[in-house]
This record gives C-alpha cells, structure tokens and sequence, in this order.
C-alpha cells in the first residue's frame, strides 16, 4: 500500500493552504467553506465571538467599548483563515459552483460541522444580521508613502472600495458619497460617459485629466457652472482626512442603511503596525471612535502573531501607559494554539481510511518501543516535544512524527523574524496545512516504512526564501564535491537555524534525518557524519561548540576570510600552552610535594617554553600530533629518553580516536578567528555578524577545552624511566601527581628533610636569637629529631667540603641542597645549619669575626652576604667523657643512651631535661594556683639546675655541663619522684581532702563532732595532710576517711532532715483542714500555704543542718502567718453577712448568703462582699460552710498564766482552783466571742 493511498481524501486535491484575504474566486470560497474544519478549541473561539456580537448587535448595549476583537495565532496557525471565514459568516455568503450548482449559504456549510444547537442557534442568529464585511489585508492595501497616516489611510480605502467608491483618493469618494445621498450618483456616472465615452470607474483616478468633462458631468446633475467647477477645484483641499470624519463617514452609511452593520476585518494587523508606537494608537483611536459614534454597529476585528498583551509589551513605562487603554479597546480576545492547528492538519489531511488503520497498527505494535527510542532527542533538547504514545497517536500522524507540528510551526516562525524570507511568506502566504501536504506528496509513492524526515519540510518554503539562501542551495547543488544526502541535510540545518527549541548536535541531526522505520541508525550516522564533513569543508555551515550551523552568504565569506588567515604551529602551540597551563591547570607554575614544599616547574608545550629561558629542575612537558617529531619514537624510546637528565614529565597526547583530528581542526580554527575579530573592527554593516562570530569561537575554546581535559586524562604519561598508569579523574590530579613521581625518583634525598617549618624565616630568627637553647622549635615541635638525618647529612657534607676545599661559605652550603638530589628549600637548609651551630658542631665567621645572634640571623637572611659568611667546625667532647655521660644518662633517665653516636646524646639527653622541665614547669604552675600544695622546694631547686644546664650554647659545653652538675641531678631526681607521684596520681584526692574540709563538711562540722567523737580524729588527719610539706606517706588512709565522714555527715542530715519535716508537716495538715472548712478558693490555699511549702521544699534540698533548724524555726511564723490570713478572711465573711442582714432588714429583701450584692451608701458593692466572693466557693452550700467557720484564737497557756495571771508557781489546791476558775473564765469569754480555741 502506498502513503497517497492510506488518506481518507485525496492528498493530491488542491486544498487552498494558503489563505490570502484578497482571494475572492467562487472555488476558493466554497472550498474553504467546505473543508474548514471545527475544532474543540475552534468552536470555543466561535461561542466566544457570537456571544459577544450578538449581545452588542441585538440589544445595543456597551457598543462604544465591545466593538474591538483580536485574534492573536502564532505564523501558520490559521488565524487568516478563522478570519475570513467570519467573514463568511457575518454576511451569510452564499456560494455555488459549476461542481456544486445548488447555492450554499455560509450557515448551511456549518450546520454540519458543529453539533452544540447553542452554538449553531447562535450562528443562525448572527447569519440573519445585515452585515457588511469589509476583509483586507491591511499590508496590500497600504501605501508605501503613508506612514503615520497608514492605518487611517488603509481603512478610508477599504470601507470606500467596498461600498463602490474611489479608494485611492478619498476626497473622490466624498463627491461620490455626496452626489449617491443626493440620489444623482448614476446620472452623474452616465453623464460622464455620454461627455467622454469613458466608463466613470473605470477612469475615475484620472478626474485630473478630464476636469472640464468632469465639471460638465456635474453641470448635468443640476450644479451651476461655478459650483461644479469650485467643487472640483476645491475637492482636495476641502476634504479633511482624519479619524472623526473616517468614523462619521461610516456613521452616515449605516444611518442610510437602517438595520444594517459593518465589520471590518484586517489581516496581519499586528505585523504590520510592529513597534510603530503612533500606528497603535491610531488603530486605538479608531475602533474608540468607531464605538463612540456607530454605537456598536462597526466592529473591528484584527489578526496579528502575537496577543495584544504582547504587541505592546515592547513598550517602556510611560509608553505603556499611554497604551494600556488599547486593551480596552479589544475586549473580546482570541488566541489559536498550536494545538489546533495539529488538530487540523490530522483532519484536513492525515485522515486515514478504515482499511489503513489496521496496518499501520501492526508496525507500531511490532516496532512502536524502537521507534520511540530513535525518535527521541538528545539530553541537549529540553523542550518536551511529543512522541508517538500509543498505536493511536502513530496512526493519527502517519507518516509525521508528533514533534513535527510544533516544530515546523518554530521553524516558519524563527525563519520569518530572522529575515530569511520575502514578503509573501513574512505574510503569512504559507500555512502549516500546505507545509504538511507539500511534504507528505513527496513521498506519496513510498511504501508504509517510510517516515517524513525533516528536510522535506523545504520544498513548501523555498520559493518564498530570499535569494541569498536559495543562492547557497544553488551553489551546494552545484558543487561537484557534495553529494544529493549533503544537501538534504543542508536544508535540515538551514531549517533548524534560528529554532530554539532543538540544537542541531550531532544526535538530533540524526534523529530529523530518519527516513525509514527500520532505520540503520549506525549507517545512518556514518553518511550524516560525512555530510557533515563535507559540508563544512565546502564552508556551507560551521561548528560551533556541539552544534552544526548554517551559514548564510555573508557568514560564508567571514568563515572564507577566517580559514585563509596566516597562522604557523607555533601560533597555534601558545595558544594550547595558554589554555593548558592557564586554563586546565590551576597554578601550573609550582607544585607542592606531600611534605608540603613547594618546587618551581618549567613548562613546555610541543617543545615550546611557556616560562622563558629559566629552567627548573623540575619539568612538566606536553606533546601533542601538531609537534613535527610527535611521530618519531617507540613508546620504548619515550620510557628510555625519560630517564634522561632534564627530562622531566612527558605527557604524550593520543592521536588515535576519531575526534582527534576535530580537536586539533577546532583549535587552528579558534586561532585564526581570534586572528580575524582582531583584524576586522566592527561597523554598522558587520557588527551583528562579527559579535555572533566571536561568541561562536567563545564556545569553541569551551569544547576544545574540555575535549583536550579528556586527552590529558587517556594521554600516556613517562617519568623517570618508567610509564606511570593514567587513571586519573581530574587533569590538575594527574599534574601535580606525575610530578611527584618524579620528585621522588630523582630528588632522592629530598625525603631525608622529614618536616618543613611552618615559618622558616622565624624558626631561624628564634634558634639563633634565644637565650633558651631548649627552644628549638617556635611551634612547639622539636624537628631536630625528625630531621634528624637530614641535620646529620648537611653536617657530614660541610665536613666533606671543608676538607676538600679548605673553606666553605653559605653560598656553596645552599647551591648544594637546593638542588638535586635534595631540593630543600633555602629557609630549611638555614634552619638545620642554625641547628648545627647552636650544638656546637659548627661556627659562623664574618670578615674574619665570629657571626652569633641577631647579627647572624640577619646576615644569613640576606643572599647579598651569603658569599662572604664562611662555615667552620667546633671541637668536640673526649670520648671518655662521652662514655661517662652515656652511663649516667642510664641511669638518670631509666633507658639506653649507649647506642647513640657523640653527635646524638646531646639532642637525646637535651630532650630528657625538656620533658623533666616541662614537667616541672607544670607542676609549679598548679603549685603558684594553691601554696599549700607541697614539693615547691624540690620543684625550685630543680627547675634552676635543669635551667643552668640548658643554658649551654653549644654540645661540648652542655656536655661538661652535664659532667660536673651529675650529683646535683641524681639528688634532685631522688626527690623529685614523689613530687611527680603525687601531682600525676594524688592531688585530686588531695583536693578532695581540701574541699571536704573547707566546703563539704564544713558547715556541719560542729554537729558531727557532738554527734560522734569518731569525727574527731578524721578531722584531725585530714587536716594534717593540708598542713605538711611532704604528706605523701598519709595520703594512703585518706580515700577511706572521706567516705567515713560521707556517712556519718549523711546520716546526722537525714535524722535532722526528717524531724524538721514531721514538725512542717503537721502544721501543713492544720492549715489545710482550717481551709477546708471554710470552703477556700485555689486563690486563698495558695497564699496560705505558698510560704510554708517553699520551706518544706528547701529543707528537702539542704545539706547544711543549720540551715534546717532556721527553715524549722521559719515554718512556725509561715504557719501563724497562715492561720492569720484564714482569720481575716472569716472576720470579713461575718462583717459581711451583719451588713447584708441590716439592710434586708431595711428594705424586706429575702435571704441570699453571702454572694448577694449589697450595695453600699457609695453606690457600689462593699469591699469586703467582692474580696469574700473571690476568696470562697460561689457554691451555696461551700458559702454557708464559710460563714459557720469560727475566728481561731492561739492561747500560750504558759504565757497566758506566767504573764497575764501573774502565777509563776502553785502550791495548794486552793491556788490551783483559783488558777482554773481564771483560765475558765478567759477561755470561756473567747467562745463566747464567737472563736474558736487553738491551744500553742
């Protein structure tokens, strides 16, 4: 089956894709009425415009604001088409054909296509309207010369041509307008004839001409002589052309036409008007105008690419307010999508029939996951296009793949912005529809395998193109070099120039170009890349970064000027030094070893220095195919030449994969455009061009960049006689590792120098300035022992030059170990020498004189003196001597000195006294914190001999030092066992005995001490220990003595805690039963209770038996306290209820407790009534509790007899019954006061 036979119509029917608004012969009308297909989103618009209209035209209201409609649509979306087709609509046209003889309205041709009776009610009604459709493009009409004035001018010219008037000289159509209401119109048209035997509209732009004929034709009408010939010769000049004489022309007409309306619809207004701030408000204007004056019976509806929000979002802030009314103006909005169109093209064209569909279901079935795979775009594309989903969608778009619609409507768009083609297409001549049917006859002989690949997309647009683009398509066609496939896939670049949605990499180039299928995607990129190749080669497109471009004439002969600028290798090698030691390489200009030193590197590039004529020791060297010899040697030879003195590192760049030749063709090219931007200054006439040309060559550099980062990372890499394994990540990785290698396998005594100093130039300045010669290292590190073989190599070396040379300056000492083998750095090769001279191994001499101190410090800091500081050696110890020292050293400090060499013992023993004199200088320093701390005097005896000995300058004397102070330090190191022993083990106890004494147990030290007599002897021990000088021998018994006292102190606090807890709680209990019974709020409770709790609550928490017995004796006033706040509160309850009762008494009021108002001679409610009523239960029955309660009186009966009675003591039962008849009597008034006895 072939495609052409798959179509439900004929793909080969003529089917008018191209709508023009001038097009008016009967076929084209009847087949843009019958095939004119109603989307979903279609009859939306439609609803939208007759509801609109209609509300308008019907009832004539809100005419002067609704009569604007803008009909926006992307290039290609048949905006053109709905439009006209309104046009249809508004005056019913009715059409026939010799085909279809019988006449058709314009309404009857929709009753079939849409099936909501609302809309086609609708319809019916806008149809039976008298409506005048004036449709034009308003580009056609226009004059060249009108400018400003163009938008008026179109307008005068449409409306006049339609209703048979001149529609180039407005003031001509005024006198026809004039002689048709005087009803003299066609005399003067058949006197005009008769006088010239000329047809009046036929000749009528030529009235100039004929003026004398013209004036008697008037004449005839029943003007006078002199009126017609003033009329005429005053016709220009009296007709004024403005917007109000324009809208009150159609006024007059449509006054002279009751019922009926007019419609202007124009074409591609918004093309046309572009930025043109005046034409926009001019069209404003005129549809205000039109609304004012026709009262909603002259519409205007208008087409143009971008929606009315867009066609003036160009515009500054003050623009955009003089425009922001314009909106208004068009009230009613259409917008058609891309979704659309699609929908109409399915219909229009890609309809399949019934016999087709099983088919093609079967190939998607059996191929649909492959096709959707080699469909899809590359990871560059972020545009979700869309895809063949199901076997549906396959079918529905057969032989096009869905992305096709959206993307062949952004090529015709970007094509026309761009200015790629002429007039017609910019237009809008050339329709998605006529696009799609162009591209599916071209394969309408193909089987069902075949697919739409994108170039076909061409052939409908090539006609319209400037002819500078088809020149470039002639040219390749011509061009004996490219083959049929080069130019199919010249037309796709071209085609995909300016769209943004989709880059043209190589990956999407080859998804546009599938044809078939069954597609051999591998053999189709193999013919693609050699298109490619060719096509580039011939300077018909470029590459920039990963995307393939067309180049337009202009750009072609740039890119021409470009590849003949004169360029050698070594132009294009710095170039590739600058990006790889610039660029790749961050600080490529030394590199830092694990030890933290840095070295100077030397760097080359194809045999081509990037640091001038110094040369390091160490250097990094890159090859790559551009070097001439890069082909000359083995990768043997390379292992070999390696090894070699000055060699270095070689990076050897491959030239084995496919891109290669890309990257080093991308890398000239980059050279010579850069040669050619610098050259050519920019003008009016190129500057765009160039500026597009040296972002281009930004994004070159960009991908030759990353493209050489990956040949570094699988480059082959020699250093030091071997071929080290490139598994490196990262370039600056693999940089800064080879060079180690390096370093390591050449500077072979470099690993000798163990630890670098931090600051160099202060280590030195300290070593040889300090009167301490313990202090070897400012940052508390002592790296004399771990560069210790490097001190020993520097010294044997100065030993050897001095024997070879007899004398030996700084310079020659620093020449030697800055290079290899060893590569230290001058700061450290100072500092050891500094080491040397202060263990007495070495001396400096100036000019004769010795060089010490500060003096020597700066000399050897500045290079100028380091020629004229000579090195000389220092005697040594005997080696008796060194013996006697070795054997008191074993015993001193507990460990082997024997082994090490006369130069060693020095640093070693030195190191043994640091550590005592660290120890020392600790301890003392807790000791000055607390004085009775004991051992200050061993501590100071010992830190003054550790310091004498020290103090030595060099090893000889430190040595005889030693020697003489050996007793001394036997006695102190005795002694100083035990002050070790105790700050390293027993002070904390120690200060355990200190706090328990003066913190712990102190406040409770008298009641343990009555309590138990045991106490007594643990005070008294423990307080000697912090009394003597050397308690060391009773600091045995003591861990158990404080956990004793812990007990004992524990057990007097629990007896006394606990009694005074009985004692609170008991008058806790009788302070809440007293409020109990007079009902008392929370309020209440807690003002009673708050106190005497927060004293419970700190016996609880105290340690201090003192300190209970006072919160004891506190609770008592807490708890008077509280019983009086209960008193107070009973005694107003009762004053209270006295006054309620007298003034219910006064006024007969019934009995209401407590809680009635009463209200006092102010006016308001008596205190003590609002405080009681706060203070006990609102409940009844709580409130009668309340009142029953009774005032308690405390009696002290001992205070009550010894002070009031005066009865100290008794002695018969005659004063005993006098003593009880007085106290009945007091108790008995107290209740008879109404209070309760509360006895203390």
């Amino acid at each position: 089956m072939q495609i052409q036979e798959i179509f439900k119509k004929d793909i080969n029917r003529n089917i008018n894709g191209v709508i023009k608004a001038e097009q008016q012969d009967i076929e084209s009308i009847y087949t843009e009425l019958d095939e004119y297909v109603v989307t979903r989103e279609l009859k939306g618009h439609f609803d939208k415009f007759f509801d609109n209209y209609l509300s308008v035209i019907e009832h004539r209201t809100g005419g002067a604001n609704n009569i604007g409609v803008w009909i926006a649509g992307f290039f290609g979306s048949g905006k053109s088409h709905f439009l006209k087709i309104l046009s249809y609509l508004l005056e019913n046209k009715e059409v026939s054909t010799p085909e279809h003889p019988d006449p058709k309205t314009a309404y009857s041709f929709f009753e079939e296509k849409i099936t909501d009776p609302m809309t086609l009610a609708n319809l019916k009604r806008v149809s039976m309207q008298d409506t005048d459709a004036i449709l034009f493009n308003i580009d056609t009409h226009a004059k060249a010369g009108d400018r400003e004035d163009a938008i008026l001018n179109v307008f005068y010219k449409a409306f006049n041509e339609y209703i048979g008037y001149s529609g180039d000289f407005p003031h001509l159509a005024r006198l026809e307008a004039m002689l048709d209401s005087e009803g003299k119109y066609d005399l003067f048209k058949e006197s005009f004839e008769e006088i010239t035997g000329l047809n009046w509209i036929e000749n009528r732009d030529s009235y100039d001409f004929y003026f004398d004929e013209v004036v008697e034709a008037l004449i005839a009408t029943g003007k006078s002589s002199e009126t017609a010939k003033k009329l005429i010769e005053n016709l220009e000049e009296n007709t004024v052309l403005s917007i109000d004489n324009f809208c009150e022309w159609v006024r007059d007409y449509l006054d002279a036409h009751p019922g009926k309306n007019v419609a202007f619809l124009v074409d591609e207004v918004g093309q046309f008007i572009g930025n043109n701030t005046s034409m926009m408000l001019k069209l404003q204007t005129i549809v205000e105008d039109l609304g004012v004056k026709c009262a909603g019976r002259a519409w205007v509806v208008v087409t143009s690419q971008a929606n009315i929000d867009e066609a003036i979002g160009y515009l500054d802030r003050q623009q955009g307010n003089d425009f922001s009314k314009i909106q208004g103006r068009f009230p009613t909005r259409i917008s058609l999508s891309s979704s659309n169109t699609e929908e109409v093209i399915q219909k229009r064209l890609l309809e399949k029939r019934e016999e087709a569909i099983a088919p093609l279901t079967t190939i998607f079935e059996e191929k649909g996951d492959i096709l959707r795979s080699q469909l899809s775009f590359g990871p560059s594309t972020t545009y979700a296009f869309k895809e063949y989903t199901d076997a549906g969608t396959f079918v529905k778009n057969y032989p096009f793949i869905p992305y096709h619609f959206v993307l062949v409507q952004n090529v015709f768009e970007s094509i026309r912005e761009k200015g790629a083609t002429g007039k017609h297409l910019a237009m809008g001549e050339r329709s998605l529809l006529d696009a799609f049917q162009s591209a599916t006859k071209q394969i309408r002989t193909e089987g069902l395998d075949q697919l739409v690949p994108f170039y076909r997309f061409y052939a409908p647009i090539e006609g319209f193109l400037e002819p500078a683009i088809k020149r470039a398509f002639e040219q390749a066609r011509d061009n004996p070099k490219l083959i049929e496939e080069d130019i199919d896939l010249l037309k796709t670049l071209f085609l995909i120039r300016y769209v943004d949605k989709v880059k043209s990499t190589f990956d999407n180039i080859v998804v546009l170009s599938i044809d078939h299928i069954d597609q051999d995607i591998k053999a189709l990129r193999e013919r693609i890349k050699g298109s490619l190749e060719r096509l580039e080669e011939q300077y018909f497109i470029a590459r920039t970064a990963e995307e393939f471009v067309f180049l337009t004439n202009e750009e072609k002969e740039i890119e021409n000027e470009i590849r003949k600028q004169d360029v050698v290798t070594s132009d294009i090698t710095v170039e590739l030094s600058r990006m790889i030691f610039d660029e790749l390489l961050s600080d490529s200009r030394k590199i830092r070893h694990k030890n933290g030193q840095d070295f100077p590197v030397s760097r080359f590039c194809n045999g081509h220095t990037r640091d001038g004529n110094e040369l390091y020791d160490l250097i990094f060297r890159i090859l790559t195919p551009l070097d001439p010899d890069y082909g000359t040697l083995g990768e043997r030879d390379y292992i070999l030449k390696s090894s070699e003195e000055n060699q270095g590192v070689l990076v050897r760049l491959s030239d084995q994969d496919s891109d290669s030749d890309r990257l080093w063709k991308d890398l000239e090219h980059y050279v010579k455009t850069e040669l050619f931007l610098k050259h050519h200054p920019q003008t009016d006439g190129n500057r765009q061009l160039l500026m597009d040309k040296a972002a281009e060559n930004r994004e070159r550099r960009k991908r030759v960049l990353l493209e050489l980062k990956d040949k570094m990372l699988s480059a082959n890499i020699y250093s030091a006689g071997s071929k080290l394994e490139n598994s490196f990540s990262d370039v600056n990785k693999l940089y800064s590792e080879s060079l180690n290698h390096y370093l390591e396998n050449t500077f072979k005594q470099l690993k000798t120098l163990k630890t670098l100093t931090s600051h160099p130039d202060r280590e030195l300045k300290a070593i040889l300035t300090s009167p301490d010669t313990m202090q070897l290292s400012i940052d508390g590190v002592d790296t004399t022992e771990m560069n210790r073989e490097a001190l020993e190599l520097l010294y044997h070396n100065i030993q050897l030059l001095i024997s070879m040379n007899g004398r030996v300056t700084i310079e020659n000492i620093v020449d030697r170990f800055s290079k290899k083998p060893y590569g230290w750095p001058d700061g450290e090769i100072l500092i050891l020498l500094a080491r040397l001279i202060i263990q007495g191994k070495v001396r400096l001499e100036y000019e004769s004189s010795p060089l010490t101190g500060i003096n020597a410090y700066e000399k050897l800091n500045n290079s100028r003196f380091r020629r004229q500081i000579l090195v000389t050696e220092i005697k040594q110890n005997s080696e008796n001597d060194i013996n006697n020292i070795k054997a008191y050293a074993n015993n001193f400090f507990g460990k082997p000195f024997n082994h090490l060499k006369a130069e060693e013992l020095d640093g070693a023993i030195r190191a043994e006294l640091n550590e005592l004199n660290v120890a020392i200088l600790k301890y003392s320093e807790q000791q000055k914190r607390d004085t009775r701390l004991p051992g200050k005097k061993v501590l100071t005896e010992g830190k003054i001999l550790i310091s004498n000995l020290i103090d030595a300058k060099d090893s000889y004397t430190f040595n005889t030092n030693f020697l003489s102070k050996a007793s001394a330090l036997q006695k102190f190191l005795d002694e100083f066992v035990n002050v070790k022993n105790f700050y390293e083990s027993q002070i904390e106890l120690w200060l355990d005995v200190k706090k328990a004494l003066e913190l712990t147990y102190a406040s409770n030290k008298r009641h343990l001490l009555y309590r138990s007599p045991e106490t007594e002897e643990i005070f008294k021990n423990l307080e000697n220990i912090l009394a003597e000088e050397e308690p060391y021998a009773l600091m045995s018994k003591v861990r158990v003595q404080l956990v004793q006292l812990d007990r004992l102190n524990n057990e007097l606090l629990i007896e006394r805690r606990e009694n005074a807890l009985e004692h609170i709680g008991k008058r806790i209990n009788e302070l809440e039963i007293e409020l109990y019974r007079i009902s008392a709020s929370a309020d209440l409770r807690n003002r009673v209770l708050q106190e005497i709790q927060k004293i419970r609550k700190q016996v609880q928490d105290s340690l201090s038996v003192d300190a209970i017995l006072s919160l004891q004796h506190d609770s008592k006033q807490a708890f008077e306290s509280g019983f009086e706040k209960i008193n107070d509160v009973i005694s107003r309850a009762q004053r209270s209820e006295e006054v309620r009762k007298a003034r219910q008494a006064q006024v007969g009021a019934k009995d209401d407790l407590v809680t009635t108002n009463i209200v006092t001679s102010s006016g308001r409610k008596g205190e003590d009534e609002v405080s009681i009523s706060q203070e006990i239960s609102s409940d009844k029955s709580e409130a009668e509790d309340a009142l029953k309660a009774k005032i308690i009186e405390r009696v002290a009966l001992s205070s009550l007899v010894r002070e009031k009675f005066n009865i100290p003591t008794i002695e018969t039962d005659v004063e005993l019954t006098q003593l009880m008849q007085k106290l009945e009597k007091e108790l008995s008034s107290i209740l008879k006061a109404g209070k309760r006895i509360r006895f203390d």
